[in-house]
């Protein structure tokens, strides 16, 4: 909405548009009179003073009528009466107005210096329809009696207006467009009257106060006409030119013609608005002249001169022009003013008067998106601006604001086209690097060419402290002991995604480079240059990635053809054993060395059923036999073996004595409980209990197994579940490979549970694990 509203108070380009503008104002408008916050940027400053000034003056804002200012026919032949020489010069001027505005939804307004309405003519629908408003003669249209409207505010402000709906104080007229200029006394200049076109809001148009200015030139010229040209006249006069010595020229459509097609000649901005001052200051007969064309909000006007005593350009009027008041007033308002004497003129400042200019125009120049810039012609001395010259310049100006408007969208076109250009071959030339770091002085040479810049280089962020560090460079050095280089200097981060990778720095590109739109494309292909690294980066990281997956799947298999290599002869080992075992006594045989035989067969058979199991797990492809099994008698079968191994430990049974059926495998849930409870056994001290404790509600069952171990430091929570590992305080007790736990955690979330270490200190560890309960239907029990 923000854009929209600064637009606004000049041209709305649609319908749509004028209305999402109305409507905020109108959103402004309102907590402005509840006396709410409001953001005073979305109105323009000559609003919010007189929104200011109705508030001191206690105007009712819900007021739908203006109060008249008589009420007698008698009293407005009065006032006519005494301003008979403002209408009398007026009578034509608005005549023609009419006609050239005919049912076009406008009405033209002429009021006294009060504000009260003098005469009124237009289009007629529209003026029934603000005559239910008392917008008719005799009506009172001053701030104090019809609060923030185009002609009170004029009266206030003495100068030009353009007020769109809401920005009118009073509900009852905010669906009006209102444009008003000031008719100034030529002998006096203080304002006599105001002179208002008025009609639906969604009419506004820029030009229109171009075009009240040139009929205020005209007023004023009659009315000076009525008096003495030399009597206290006041060369600081605005609006003020002299009638002209010379008859008027009989081939003005002509000339204004072909003045009009060389500004539209060329499509070159820069040629255009040479062309511009040219035929301003042959029309004007001015000695300096300058274009002015508006930028964002906040940026200084660009601005091109011409002098015509030398024949080149010249910046002089430019740089005298530079911060004074009327290029504010001219930007706000779009008003024109014309000076006879910058003597008397101080909106100008001291800076234009010493650099010996008498006399000045500045020119606005109006689009349908609004007033674009201006045009400045100067004179060397003091004296009246001929009318017919002035009003020919005010013509000229429409076309000269077309002119350059066309040659600004052709520079802007052409100037996407090389951004697109430029983003495409830097692409290009990143898709054909397989390694783009391996290269980044070619590619910083490639942007530089493209760029049209004269240097290059590239900070990447480095991996210690996040600093930046130069990893590349092309050209003459951006930095000369330390001072910047005069040329134009850009700077843009590299991003990729959210992150900042790095910086790219161009310089030598020359000072105006960078303030015509550059930096876009600079920021896009930096944004592709942070793109092609960080792929690139990506890239490796996943073949790193790839070959340690490639590794682990080796490895994986690895253990199933070692697991089953050594299962056969172990078998074969065990088999012959119990052979020897079983003969009869009269045999030759060591039982003590046949048991030992026996036993370390047995562990060798465990530890390749344990890595057979861990590879299975780690496949995905651990099958379970589940059957419907009674806890408690799960439970024995452990203590049975446990027991006989560690005689001296006692195992503390904290069990319920109600206990419900699991569906479970039975042989690997026992796996699980012998593997906890074994290692609880072998690194607890001796006698020390070893506790197991089971729970359950009707959705699990969770088992607790409690030793009084050396604990597990809080960083190997995680660890120790994983294959291979052994924590630092097991380490040199027992004899262990560490996939026990990675075991029991396969095991557990095989059947749908979860494992996990619980508590541990220097007094032991608690190690838990829960598996839901299921009913005879094998879902989980409600």
């Amino acid at each position: 909405m923000k854009r929209e509203l600064e637009l606004a108070p000049w041209s709305v380009a649609s319908a749509a548009e004028i209305e999402r503008t109305a409507s905020g104002l109108m959103r402004s408008r309102d907590r402005f009179l509840r006396a709410e916050d409001w953001d005073a940027r979305f109105v323009r400053p000559l609003i919010v003073r007189s929104w200011e000034r109705c508030r001191a003056m206690h105007v009712d804002a819900t007021r739908r009528l203006a109060p008249l200012a008589i009420t007698r026919d008698a009293q407005l032949v009065e006032r006519r009466e005494a301003n008979e020489p403002l209408l009398r010069a007026a009578r034509e001027v608005v005549d023609r107005l009419r006609d050239q505005l005919a049912e076009s939804g406008y009405v033209i307004v002429l009021t006294d210096a009060a504000g009260c309405i003098l005469k009124i003519v237009g289009d007629r629908t529209i003026q029934r329809r603000l005559a239910r408003i008392d917008f008719v003669p005799g009506g009172d249209w001053s701030e104090a009696a019809a609060g923030t409207n185009a002609i009170g505010t004029a009266l206030s402000d003495r100068r030009a207006v353009q007020l769109l709906a809401a920005e009118h104080f009073c509900d009852g007229w905010t669906d009006l467009t209102c444009t008003a200029v000031p008719i100034r006394d030529p002998q006096t200049s203080e304002v006599i009257g105001i002179l208002d076109l008025t009609g639906d809001y969604r009419l506004i148009r820029a030009h229109l106060t171009n075009l009240l200015a040139i009929a205020v030139l005209e007023i004023q010229e009659r009315l000076r006409r009525l008096h003495d040209p030399t009597a206290g006249r006041d060369r600081s006069l605005r609006f003020a030119p002299q009638p002209s010595d010379e008859p008027a020229r009989t081939d003005d459509d002509a000339y204004l013609a072909f003045a009009s097609g060389a500004v539209a000649a060329s499509l070159d901005l820069g040629a255009t608005l040479r062309t511009v001052c040219e035929q301003t200051e042959a029309v004007l007969k001015a000695s300096s002249t300058a274009v002015f064309v508006f930028g964002s909000e906040g940026e200084a006007p660009y601005h091109y001169a011409w002098s015509q005593s030398g024949g080149t350009r010249d910046d002089e009027l430019a740089i005298a022009l530079e911060g004074c008041d009327a290029l504010a007033t001219i930007r706000e308002r779009g008003e024109a003013i014309v000076v006879d004497d910058l003597a008397f003129a101080t909106s100008f400042g001291e800076r234009l008067g010493r650099s010996g200019f008498g006399s000045i125009a500045l020119l606005p120049l109006p689009t349908a998106r609004g007033t674009i810039g201006f045009v400045a012609a100067a004179r060397p001395g003091a004296g009246p601006w001929n009318f017919v010259d002035v009003r020919r310049a005010f013509a000229l100006m429409t076309g000269a604001a077309t002119a350059i408007e066309n040659a600004r969208l052709f520079e802007a076109l052409r100037e996407r086209n090389r951004h697109i250009e430029t983003i495409n071959a830097t692409a290009k030339l990143l898709s054909e690097l397989l390694e783009p770091a391996e290269h980044l002085e070619d590619i910083l040479a490639a942007i530089v060419a493209e760029l049209g810049y004269m240097a290059a280089a590239l900070y990447l962020r480095g991996r210690e402290y996040g600093s930046l560090q130069k990893v590349a460079s092309f050209g003459v050095p951006c930095d000369v002991d330390g001072q910047r280089c005069g040329e134009s200097h850009v700077t843009v981060a590299l991003s990729a995604g959210a992150a900042t990778v790095g910086m790219l720095e161009l310089c030598g590109g020359g000072v105006a480079r960078a303030n015509r739109g550059d930096r876009a494309t600079i920021a896009a292909v930096a944004q592709q240059l942070a793109m092609a690294l960080n792929n690139a980066q990506l890239l490796r990281t996943a073949g790193e990635v790839e070959v340690l997956r490639r590794a682990d799947r080796l490895k994986s298999e690895f253990l199933a053809t070692v697991s089953h290599d050594l299962r056969s002869p172990l078998t074969a080992i065990c088999a012959g054993i119990d052979g020897l075992l079983e003969r009869p006594d009269g045999a030759a045989r060591d039982d003590g060395y046949l048991h030992t035989i026996r036993n370390q067969a047995d562990r060798l058979g465990r530890l390749v059923d344990q890595l057979l199991d861990i590879s299975q797990i780690e496949r995905g492809a651990l099958r379970l036999s589940c059957e419907w099994h009674d806890f408690q008698s799960i439970l024995d079968d452990v203590l049975e073996g446990i027991e006989p191994l560690y005689g001296p430990k006692r195992i503390i049974l904290d069990v319920p004595m109600l206990q419900p059926l699991l569906f479970v495998d039975r042989d690997r849930l026992i796996q699980v409980f012998y593997n906890l409870i074994d290692n609880a056994c072998k690194y607890s001290p001796t006698y020390s209990p070893v506790s197991i404790e089971a729970r359950w509600t009707s959705q699990e069952i969770t088992v607790a197994i409690s030793d009084r171990g050396p604990g597990i430091v809080s960083s190997e929570r995680e660890r120790i579940f994983t294959r291979f590992y052994r924590g630092d305080n097991a380490r040199g007790t027992t004899r262990s490979i560490g996939i026990g736990l990675a075991i029991c955690r396969g095991i557990v979330e095989a059947h749908g549970g979860a494992i996990w270490l619980e508590q541990s200190s220097a007094e032991g560890s608690t190690f838990r694990f829960r598996m839901p309960l299921r009913n005879d239907f094998g879902r989980e029990l409600p």
